[in-house]
Order: structure tokens, then sequence, then C-alpha cells
């Protein structure tokens, strides 16, 4: 799923298909990538994007959304997939319109986006691009380097308070910065507050489920690269050449930038 957003200078995937236990793999690097949610799995997306040459893809598709909304984005598949049936073109063209396509009912809408509550405070508009332009899903196999972000536990948790609960009237009283030391007790099992149990969903569980559970279930026990996600331009440099020693991919790898929801974060900058 892609962002558009008039303060973001480009289009962002904000949402993959490749989720555990699947991993992303990109076509242009033999790697293969767990995105593990609040540990720059949108950066890491985005980061994939530029290795197997999607943003310019991207790009025009949020161009025609900026400029023209929904029936831009249609000209645009329309010119674009001209050699392919009408109904193949009209099904991309559903499908683009995401949330907002006929398909999906008003009251299934909300449940369908990206964190709704964020989307209707910012304005900000989905789109689902064809199948082509997405990163490819796989199970990794030996001549791919495993890969994984890890990130401080508790900058993990205040990131998704930060996004998901902070200024949400759906969260009740615990909407506010005040009340996160009393939903991290929570969250990590130190002390139950019903409170918080009943405004607490799968997507919550999603997001705050330790890195340790997620290698559990996906890893089988093989070697894994880990990246620091605070220093993850540098570990980028070492993860170059270990590709080169072991694969003999000696192309550099390119820098990541940092990518966040519209709603925090109007800016990609360069990950320290």
């Amino acid at each position: 799923v892609l962002e558009v957003h008039p303060l973001r200078r480009s289009a962002t995937l904000v949402r993959s298909a490749c989720n555990p236990p699947l991993w992303l793999c990109p076509l242009g690097a033999p790697l293969a990538l767990l995105l593990l949610p609040k540990a720059a799995s949108t950066s890491l997306a985005n980061w994939v994007g530029r290795l197997d040459g999607l943003h310019g893809r991207w790009a025009a598709l949020r161009a025609a959304a900026a400029n023209g909304g929904d029936a831009a984005v249609r000209r645009l598949l329309e010119a674009r997939f001209s050699n392919f049936s009408k109904a193949v073109v009209e099904s991309l063209i559903e499908r683009a319109r995401a949330a907002r396509g006929q398909s999906v009912s008003p009251a299934e809408r909300r449940s369908t986006v990206v964190f709704s509550e964020l989307r209707e405070r910012t304005g900000a508009l989905d789109i689902v691009p064809p199948g082509f332009d997405c990163p490819v899903c796989c199970q990794p196999s030996a001549w791919q380097t495993k890969v994984v972000i890890a990130r401080h536990p508790l900058a993990r948790l205040v990131s998704y308070f930060g996004m998901a609960w902070v200024g949400n009237p759906r969260r009740g009283n615990f909407s506010s910065w005040s009340r996160f030391p009393t939903w991290l007790m929570h969250v990590t099992g130190a002390s139950l507050v019903p409170d918080v149990a009943r405004a607490f969903g799968p997507t919550d569980k999603y997001h705050t489920r330790s890195m340790a559970s997620w290698l559990a279930q996906t890893s089988d026990g093989e070697e894994v690269v880990t990246l620091r996600h605070e220093h993850l331009n540098a570990d980028l440099e070492q993860l170059s050449a270990t590709l080169c020693q072991r694969h003999a991919f000696c192309k550099r790898l390119p820098l990541m930038q940092h990518q966040r929801l519209e709603s925090k974060s109007s800016v990609a900058r360069a990950v320290p």
C-alpha cells in the first residue's frame, strides 16, 4: 500500500504483503529481509523498492493521485496496461482504490485501511499498486543472506504508543503520554490493566510482539545477520562486505532513508 500525502515528497510504501513468516526478497541483491513491526519495517520496504527500481512507478502513481485523484490514477493505469484485457485493467483500477473501491463495503472500509485513525486525522490517501510494482515475498533459500533489524524493545514500544495511541480518541483514557507508564506495564506483562486490555486489539498485539518471539517463529536456527536500528547505514556497509564475500555480490548497497507514517513525519531523512 502506497501512502500519498501532499506534504510528503515521494510515494511511500506503508504496508507490504511480505509479513512474517514470509520474508521480503529483493530481486536486485541476494537478501531475505524480515519485516518486524516498529523496527524500521517501512524504511526497509522502501529501501527494497529502490534496490529493485520500483520508486519510479510509485512516483507516477503518487503524482497522478496528488494531481487528479482516482480519476487520474485510472487514466494512468489504462494507458500503461492498454495491451491487457479490459477486465484486467478494471481489476487493477479497482485494486488501486484500496478501501475506496466498490468491492469494499462502507462498514468494512475503516478496518482495511492502514491505521485508519491516522488517515482520518491527516488526510493521507492509500493506493494499492499493481502486483508488478510490489516487492517480492519469499521463503529464504541458501543463496540468500537472511537479515533482520534489531531495535531497543523500549524504543519500539514508545514508537508504537506515539503512533497508534497518543491523540487517538478510540483509546479512551490512554490517548496521552501521561498514561504511557501504565500502558507499558500492561504490554510487558508486569501488571494487568483492564482499561488497556479493553482497548487492545490484534493490531496492537502484532506491533508489540517481541523480536525474540518473531525470530523463534521464522529463523529455524539458521544464521541471521542483525542490523542495528540506531546504526543502520554503518551496518549496511558491513552487510555489503558480507554479500561480496559470500555471494560475490560486490555492488555497494544504497543508504537507507528513514520513513514514517505521515501522521508523525512528512520528511524522509537518512538514518543515523
